[in-house]
């Protein structure tokens, strides 16, 4: 899998906030990104800018690990899917990316679009089990944050995409060889 690339989407204070073990999910990603970035890997560093999420604001801030480190890539981007409006996919081209490693924040609305666009474009997907989440105030939903994510680590590896090759696995068990 020479040809990989870890996007890291929307670590930033004010989504993480309101993440139950969001340290936990943090320090994964911190270190999968270590991992990538020493087997030479690229790190995409995605953040999202919205009305609640203000350039240089408090809450639009990456969590300190998740900040871009020398090398990686630091995209803005305005929408649920990371390659709209962005040059997201012409510089994982241009790296000769095959595959995209997905991370980071919220589940049912970036994550899902962000993976679904990458299938789309032709990439193939590993999606980290245990590292994605959602911002899920009691009361805010129905659901869970635990069974979101299950659902979604469900759903998304039985999505069928002729000549691509999808996985969910946990951050632990991601290998750069």
């Amino acid at each position: 899998m020479a040809g990989e690339a870890v996007l890291i989407i929307d670590m930033q204070a004010g989504i993480l906030a309101e993440v139950p073990d969001a340290d936990a999910l943090t320090a994964r990603l911190a270190g999968l990104a270590d991992r990538a970035r020493a087997a030479g890997r690229p790190v995409f560093v995605i953040q999202h800018e919205a009305a609640d999420l203000v350039p240089g604001e408090p809450d639009w801030r990456l969590a300190e690990p998740i900040a871009p480190r020398d090398g990686d890539v630091l995209l803005a981007k305005r929408n649920a899917d990371s390659f709209i409006g962005t040059d997201l996919d012409k510089r994982l081209r241009d790296l000769d990316v095959s595959r995209v490693i997905v991370t980071g924040l919220a589940t049912e609305f970036c994550i899902d679009s962000t993976c679904r666009a990458a299938l789309s474009r032709g990439y193939d997907l590993t999606l980290v089990e245990d590292g994605h989440s959602t911002p899920v105030e009691a009361g805010d939903s129905l659901l869970s944050v635990e069974s979101i994510v299950a659902r979604y680590n469900q759903v998304l590896s039985w999505v069928d995409y002729p000549d691509r090759e999808v996985s969910v696995i946990p951050a632990a068990a991601i290998t750069f060889g």
